[in-house]
């Protein structure tokens, strides 16, 4: 082997130059725990060589409130210590309150001529003053350590105050003394005058109180809600069977449109019902169809998997000496949920259906449903649903009964709106959202009274709830301003 050249580039390769004393020296001295041990000596000398010098004019100077100063200043060098430094910038609110209840405990020990000069200059003298100035800056302190806490309590505070102020009864409008009227004597009269001309009657007109400003406000909106009234009963005209509450009359359940149902045949429905028999048979799956529900918009068909059975074939001879097989059943389980669940795109298309749904399985029932859309579709009203047992049912346990519509299976639906702590009504765009609102609401107004539900309708778009513009229980006109809005929903959460 070649040896290694001794220089690279024709240049003889120098030997490292060693560091100097004084440079070794600078590099220790420069570590962080040498630079810090001798900062602590050198403090601890100066200390030493100037204690009794300092003393007395700590003493003078602070008084006890040194103790105070050396705690903050340990705390911030500890904050400084472990590199923290943003704690000083997310949570100055903080630091200033602790400097404010610093100065507090410091004005505290003024008053007890422990606190030195300082602590005289915070509470200025020995007097009234003086506790008012320390109070104050531990209100400070309170305010900036916990500004959320004091917010609430002030809101809380104001609230109440002002539901006391509301309670208070109105105080009687003091009537005007009636007036004297003169005595008036009748003077005889001629014959050819008729008497009834002769009499002079005065009548004394009762005084009226002077509304206040509030009740004019209050007749005035329900001339308006009179006004509304009247146009509805004059469109409508009125029923027979009308019911008064609080003296409001509750619309009838005549100004609501009926509409025709559609029956589908049942002829129909058996034939789609042996064309999925036949469908899940192709794919080796043994089901039988044992309900057939029909609905405004699907039908829903109630499937009872079959069983799997597993055979074996056994040969045997006759008394002619003849092999003959016979199948003997080994196992027997039923058929599983997903292979009719993972064949619903072949349903469809046996069917010649867009698409169809499968529910499995049916709360409530042992069947697997099968939902496949009607060729024909049938509107579900609102006065259809009202008049069905299951919401009159409902009804009879509260006053926010809600009409929701039909199912799959064409029974009604309804619910109580008083045991949904929320409720969220969301879909695709068309899936009738709007549909459901307008239901929603117009059975809350059939059945309650402007004294039993206030509504609060906000409408961005200013679309689907301004036609509910006028009508008595809205406690404000629809909102249709985001900032309004936001404002509006804080008020009813503190209600």
């Amino acid at each position: 082997m070649a040896k290694r050249k001794a220089s690279i580039g024709g240049k003889p390769r120098g030997k490292p130059r060693r560091k100097s004393w004084w440079h070794r020296l600078f590099h220790f001295i420069a570590l962080p725990l040498v630079w810090r041990l001798m900062l602590v000596v050198i403090i601890v000398v100066l200390l030493y060589w100037q204690w009794s010098a300092l003393v007395s004019w700590a003493t003078r100077l602070f008084g006890w409130g040194l103790v105070l100063v050396v705690i903050a200043l340990g705390i911030i060098g500890g904050v400084l210590w472990r590199g923290k430094l943003s704690s000083f910038i997310y949570h100055w609110n903080r630091w200033l309150g602790g400097v404010a209840f610093i100065l507090t405990v410091w004005g505290i020990l003024a008053l007890f001529h422990v606190g030195g000069s300082i602590g005289q200059g915070i509470i200025g003298s020995l007097d009234f003053v003086g506790i008012l100035r320390i109070l104050g800056l531990a209100i400070i302190g309170i305010i900036l350590v916990a500004p959320g806490a004091c917010f609430h309590l002030v809101a809380n505070s104001i609230s109440w105050l002002g539901k006391r102020l509301k309670r208070r009864p109105a105080p009687e409008p003091t009537r005007e003394p009636e007036p004297v009227f003169p005595s008036v004597t009748e003077t005889p009269k001629p014959l050819e005058i008729k008497p009834e001309h002769s009499e002079v009657k005065l009548e004394k007109k009762p005084i009226i109180p002077a509304l206040s400003q509030t009740e004019e406000q209050l007749t005035q909106a329900q001339r308006e809600l009179k006004q509304v009234a009247s146009e509805v009963w004059k469109k409508y005209g009125e029923s027979p069977a009308l019911v008064t509450v609080d003296g409001w009359r509750l619309p009838p359940i005549d100004i609501l449109d009926t509409s025709p149902e559609v029956e589908f045949s049942h002829a129909d429905n058996v034939q789609r019902a042996k064309l999925i028999e036949d469908a899940l048979a192709s794919y080796g799956v043994d089901a039988k169809v044992v309900q057939i529900n029909a609905g405004p918009t699907v039908t829903q068909f109630g499937i009872e998997p079959g069983w799997d059975r597993k055979t074996k074939g056994i040969k045997e001879r006759d008394r002619d000496g003849n092999v003959k097989v016979r199948m003997e059943e080994v196992s027997k389980t039923r058929v599983k949920v997903e292979r009719i669940t993972s064949l619903a795109n072949d349903l469809a298309l046996s069917l010649a259906a867009p698409s169809i749904r499968i529910e499995a399985p049916v709360p409530g029932k042992p069947v697997v449903g099968i939902e496949v859309p009607n060729t024909i579709t049938s509107l579900v009203s609102l006065r259809g649903v009202i008049e069905t047992s299951v919401f009159q049912k409902v009804e009879t346990r509260s006053k926010l009964c809600l009409a929701l519509g039909k199912g799959a299976g064409g029974e009604a639906v309804a619910a109580d709106l008083s045991r949904m702590p929320h409720l969220l009504i969301a879909g695709a765009t068309g899936s009738g959202k709007t549909v459901c609102l307008n239901s929603i609401i117009c059975c809350l107004l059939l059945h309650n009274t402007p004294y039993d539900v206030k509504f609060i309708m906000i409408d961005p778009k200013r679309v689907e709830l301004t036609p509910f513009n006028g009508t008595p229980h809205l406690a404000t006109p629809v909102i249709v301003d985001t900032s309004k809005a936001l404002s509006t929903l804080r008020w009813l959460s503190q209600e």
